[in-house]
């Protein structure tokens, strides 16, 4: 579906839609970004899943999934540097 609609098509309503849409997109995008940093660049100790899954609303493998390599790597970029080297997966 188009959010761009002809000017006989707008329809208040659906734009409003649209755009909630986009701001949930955004909300969860921002979200994976903070958790991945609290996951991936906190030092020595990232932030724990359970606490992460707390505050998300997820599970935690819900969260331990939640962000990619790119997103990390978005991150890292974001903030001038890498990330911490994961020793394990739990947490």
């Amino acid at each position: 579906m188009r959010e761009e609609h002809e000017k006989d098509d707008w329809d208040p309503l659906l734009s409003e839609i649209f755009a909630a849409r986009r701001e949930m997109r955004a909300a969860e995008e921002r979200m994976r970004t903070l958790v991945a940093y609290g996951r991936e660049f906190i030092k020595p100790h990232p932030y724990q899943l359970k606490q992460m899954a707390e505050a998300t609303g997820m599970s935690i493998s819900g969260t331990r999934s939640s962000y990619t390599v790119d997103e990390v790597a978005a991150v890292a970029r974001r903030i001038g540097r890498q990330p911490r080297f994961r020793t394990d997966e739990t947490g």
